[in-house]
């Protein structure tokens, strides 16, 4: 289907296990797709609230990278 909905030059998303990852970007790479990847900041703090430690967690989208060419 992605064969059939993309066009050279289109950007994909591509993320997740990584040999079905591996193999998409090549596939990507093969129909003149640009594949990128989400990278993400991650803040953790730490507060006392009724005398317990709470750790909170945050994660911001930090921006898009392009997959490098294998070397």
């Amino acid at each position: 289907m992605l064969k059939e909905q993309a066009k050279s030059g289109d950007i994909l998303l591509v993320q997740g296990d990584y040999g079905a990852t591996y193999n998409m970007i090549r596939y990507a790479k093969i129909l003149g797709l640009t594949p990128v990847y989400a990278t993400t900041i991650r803040i953790a703090s730490e507060q006392m609230e009724d005398g317990k430690v709470v750790i909170k967690r945050e994660f911001r989208h930090e921006r898009f990278r392009e997959y490098e060419d294998e070397l």
